[in-house]
C-alpha cells in the first residue's frame, strides 16, 4: 500500500539534522523476543539494534548481518508490499547512524530526511520498547483494533481472529496486504499514545479487505480498476484513523498535517480532474493508464479523494451501503453520486460515462 504516513514528520524529533545518537545498547537489555504464536512479533528488533550499534561505532555490518536482519518476516513483508528495497533501507540506516555517511544527510530529499530522523529518534533511547510491548498486551490492542476494522467490513467477511502484528525498524510507515500487517514499532508506539488502536485498525482493515471475495475480481493492471481499488480501500480505512491524525495533539508535525489538510480542501477539484481524464479514457477503458489518473486526480494514492468520497457517503446516511459496496468496488463512483444527490449539495459527481465504464467492467470476464 502507498501510505500517507510515509510523508509524515514526527514533531517529537529533537535531534539536529547532522546529530548522530551516541548511545550503544546491548540488545539483551530490551525484551524483543516474542513467541511465534504471539499476536505481536518483535523478533527482528534485536538484529536491528545490533546493526545500529555497529554503525554507531563506525563499523559497516557484513552482508551476512544485513541478510540476517532482512530475513525476518517484518522486512520480507515490507519489501513485498511497499516500494522500499534492501538497498534503500541499508542506505537509510547508514546515513542515520554511520558517522562517515552523516555528510550525505543534507543531500537527501525532504521525505527521506524525515525517515532518517525517525530512525535516529527511535533508536536513541530504547526504553519505550518494553513500554510499548506492555501497552499492546495489557490493552488487548490487536483485538480492539480488529473491532474497529470490522465495523467497515461486510459482515460475511468480518474476522474474529486478527493477523499477527509484525514489527521492524524501517521508517514512519505501516503496511498491510492479505499476507500480513507490518508496522515500524516507534510509529506504532507514538500513534497508540495519541489515538489508541486506530493505526493498527487502518492496517487490519487493508488486511481483511484484501481477503474479501469480490463479486467480480479487479484487474489491477487496468487503470480504471486500479484507481477504484486505491480510492475505496484508502477511503474507507481513512474513516478509522485520519480524523485524529489531523488533530493538533497528533504526534505528526504541523507540516504534514497542514499539507494533508490543504490537499483535502482541493478534493472537489481533484474529483473534477479525475472525472475528466476518466471520461476521456472511457471509450478505450481496457487500455486505460493508471498513472495518468494518479497524476491528475489521485494525490497521495487515494487518501485524499477516496476519503472525501467516503465521508460524503457516510454523511448522507449510507454507511451500510458503503460497507456492502466493498464486495463490488466498481459501484463506488455511483454510490458517491447517489450520496451527493441525497445531500442536495453542489459537490462534483462522476459522469454517466465513468459510471457506465465501471458497470461494463463489472460484467466482463476478467
Amino acid at each position: 500500500m502507498k501510505s500517507l504516513i510515509s510523508a509524515a514528520i514526527l514533531s517529537t524529533v529533537a535531534l539536529t539534522n547532522a546529530a548522530l545518537p551516541s548511545k550503544v545498547y546491548a540488545s539483551s537489555t530490551v525484551n524483543t523476543h516474542m513467541s511465534s504464536h504471539s499476536q505481536y512479533d518483535f523478533s527482528s528488533l534485536a538484529d536491528g539494534i545490533r546493526i545500529v550499534n555497529q554503525l554507531k561505532m563506525g563499523i559497516s555490518p557484513s552482508e551476512q548481518a544485513w541478510q540476517q536482519l532482512f530475513s525476518h518476516n517484518a522486512y520480507q513483508l515490507v519489501f513485498s508490499i511497499s516500494d522500499l528495497t534492501q538497498e534503500k533501507l541499508k542506505n537509510r540506516f547508514e546515513i542515520a547512524f554511520l558517522p562517515m555517511k552523516a555528510v550525505h544527510f543534507d543531500a537527501l530529499n525532504a521525505f527521506e530526511k524525515q525517515e532518517v530522523k525517525h530512525l535516529r529518534t527511535a533508536l536513541y533511547n530504547l526504553d519505550w520498547i518494553n513500554e510499548y510491548k506492555n501497552m499492546l498486551t495489557g490493552s488487548n490492542a490487536v483485538e480492539r483494533s480488529l473491532a474497529l476494522a470490522n465495523q467497515w467490513i461486510p459482515k460475511a467477511f468480518q474476522s474474529k481472529q486478527a493477523t499477527q502484528y509484525v514489527f521492524g525498524f524501517f521508517g514512519q510507515n505501516a503496511h498491510a496486504s492479505a499476507v500480513g500487517v507490518v508496522l515500524d514499532p516507534y510509529l506504532g508506539y507514538l500513534s497508540d499514545l495519541h489515538a489508541p488502536f486506530e493505526l493498527g485498525a487502518h492496517e487490519l482493515h487493508h488486511n481483511l479487505r484484501a481477503k474479501i471475495k469480490l463479486t467480480k475480481p479487479l484487474d489491477r493492471e487496468n487503470g480504471f480498476d486500479r484507481a477504484i481499488d486505491h480510492l475505496q480501500h484508502e477511503g474507507v480505512a481513512n474513516l478509522i484513523d485520519k480524523s485524529r491524525f489531523l488533530e493538533a495533539q497528533s504526534p505528526f508535525s504541523d507540516e504534514i498535517k497542514n499539507y494533508f489538510a490543504s490537499e483535502l480542501k482541493k478534493a472537489p477539484n481533484y474529483v473534477i480532474a479525475l472525472n475528466k481524464v476518466m471520461s476521456e479514457a472511457a471509450s478505450d477503458h481496457k487500455n486505460a493508464d493508471f498513472m495518468t489518473f494518479q497524476k491528475v486526480g489521485l494525490p497521495l494514492w487515494g487518501h485524499v479523494v477516496g476519503w472525501y468520497m467516503t465521508q460524503t457517503i457516510v454523511k448522507a446516511g449510507m454507511k451500510e451501503q458503503l460497507v456492502e459496496s466493498m464486495v463490488a468496488p466498481r459501484s463506488f463512483p455511483h454510490l458517491y453520486n447517489q450520496a451527493v444527490e441525497r445531500l442536495g449539495t453542489q459537490q462534483p459527481q462522476f459522469s454517466q460515462a465513468v459510471v457506465d465504464v465501471y458497470r461494463q467492467r463489472a460484467s466482463l470476464s476478467l
